[in-house]
Protein backbone atom coordinates (compact mmCIF):
# COMPACT_ATOMS: atom_id res chain seq x y z
CA UNK A 1 0.00 0.00 0.00
CA UNK A 2 1.45 3.56 -0.96
CA UNK A 3 1.39 6.17 1.37
CA UNK A 4 -1.37 7.72 2.85
CA UNK A 5 0.42 11.28 3.14
CA UNK A 6 -0.61 13.74 0.93
CA UNK A 7 2.44 15.21 -0.11
CA UNK A 8 4.98 13.51 -1.70
CA UNK A 9 8.26 12.89 0.12
CA UNK A 10 11.12 14.19 -1.52
CA UNK A 11 15.05 13.23 -1.74
CA UNK A 12 18.07 15.04 -1.39
CA UNK A 13 21.54 13.77 -0.37
CA UNK A 14 23.78 16.51 0.81
CA UNK A 15 27.14 15.71 2.17
CA UNK A 16 26.66 15.10 6.06
CA UNK A 17 28.70 18.23 7.23
CA UNK A 18 27.21 20.44 5.29
CA UNK A 19 23.52 19.22 6.08
CA UNK A 20 24.75 19.55 9.89
CA UNK A 21 26.11 22.99 10.07
CA UNK A 22 22.98 24.59 7.96
CA UNK A 23 20.64 22.57 10.05
CA UNK A 24 22.34 23.82 13.70
CA UNK A 25 21.98 27.15 12.27
CA UNK A 26 18.68 27.15 11.54
CA UNK A 27 18.23 25.38 15.09
CA UNK A 28 19.95 28.79 16.74
CA UNK A 29 17.90 30.85 14.98
CA UNK A 30 14.43 28.92 15.93
CA UNK A 31 14.11 27.78 11.99
CA UNK A 32 13.13 23.96 11.07
CA UNK A 33 15.14 23.12 7.78
CA UNK A 34 11.62 21.84 6.33
CA UNK A 35 10.43 25.43 6.87
CA UNK A 36 13.35 26.79 5.13
CA UNK A 37 13.58 24.34 2.46
CA UNK A 38 9.99 25.39 1.49
CA UNK A 39 10.94 29.34 1.80
CA UNK A 40 13.85 28.54 -0.68
CA UNK A 41 11.25 27.01 -3.21
CA UNK A 42 8.86 29.83 -2.68
CA UNK A 43 11.84 32.66 -3.18
CA UNK A 44 12.99 30.94 -6.21
CA UNK A 45 9.26 30.73 -7.78
CA UNK A 46 9.11 34.46 -7.14
CA UNK A 47 12.54 35.96 -8.00
CA UNK A 48 14.10 33.29 -9.85
CA UNK A 49 17.01 35.38 -11.54
CA UNK A 50 17.78 37.31 -8.08
CA UNK A 51 17.62 34.01 -5.96
CA UNK A 52 20.02 32.04 -8.22
CA UNK A 53 22.41 35.57 -8.51
CA UNK A 54 22.32 35.50 -4.72
CA UNK A 55 23.19 31.55 -4.63
CA UNK A 56 25.96 31.73 -7.56
CA UNK A 57 28.99 32.23 -5.35
CA UNK A 58 28.09 28.98 -3.19
CA UNK A 59 26.17 26.22 -5.80
CA UNK A 60 27.62 22.80 -5.49
CA UNK A 61 29.08 21.33 -9.05
CA UNK A 62 26.89 18.88 -10.53
CA UNK A 63 27.21 15.65 -9.88
CA UNK A 64 28.41 13.23 -11.98
CA UNK A 65 24.99 11.21 -13.77
CA UNK A 66 25.25 7.56 -15.02
CA UNK A 67 27.43 4.64 -13.84
CA UNK A 68 30.92 5.29 -12.63
CA UNK A 69 33.45 3.71 -14.76
CA UNK A 70 35.74 1.51 -13.99
CA UNK A 71 39.20 -0.05 -14.65
CA UNK A 72 39.70 -3.11 -16.43
CA UNK A 73 42.65 -5.28 -14.70
CA UNK A 74 45.95 -4.95 -16.95
CA UNK A 75 44.54 -1.93 -18.79
CA UNK A 76 47.50 0.77 -18.13
CA UNK A 77 46.54 4.83 -17.70
CA UNK A 78 47.57 6.33 -21.15
CA UNK A 79 49.97 8.52 -18.86
CA UNK A 80 51.67 4.96 -17.57
CA UNK A 81 51.37 3.65 -21.29
CA UNK A 82 53.57 7.07 -22.53
CA UNK A 83 55.87 7.09 -20.35
CA UNK A 84 56.88 3.84 -20.95
CA UNK A 85 56.73 3.93 -24.61
CA UNK A 86 60.02 6.60 -24.16
CA UNK A 87 62.46 4.49 -22.34
CA UNK A 88 61.69 1.26 -24.63
CA UNK A 89 62.40 3.33 -27.51
CA UNK A 90 65.42 4.82 -26.29
CA UNK A 91 66.91 1.73 -25.45
CA UNK A 92 66.07 0.17 -29.01
CA UNK A 93 67.41 3.74 -30.44
CA UNK A 94 64.26 4.23 -32.39
CA UNK A 95 61.45 6.87 -32.32
CA UNK A 96 58.86 6.73 -28.97
CA UNK A 97 55.50 5.20 -30.38
CA UNK A 98 52.48 6.99 -29.89
CA UNK A 99 50.58 5.90 -26.54
CA UNK A 100 47.70 3.76 -28.13
CA UNK A 101 44.56 3.52 -25.80
CA UNK A 102 43.52 0.34 -24.34
CA UNK A 103 44.63 -1.68 -26.73
CA UNK A 104 42.96 -0.62 -29.90
CA UNK A 105 40.04 -1.34 -28.53
CA UNK A 106 37.26 0.75 -29.79
CA UNK A 107 35.74 2.97 -27.00
CA UNK A 108 33.25 1.74 -25.13
CA UNK A 109 29.63 3.75 -25.24
CA UNK A 110 27.61 4.08 -22.00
Amino acid sequence: MGSQHRLKPRAFRPEPQEYAAAKAELEARGRQMDAFLRACLRWLHRDPDGFLDLLAPVWPRPKPQGRPGRLRPGSASPDRAAKTAVPAAIEADQEPAEPRPHGDEPPSVI
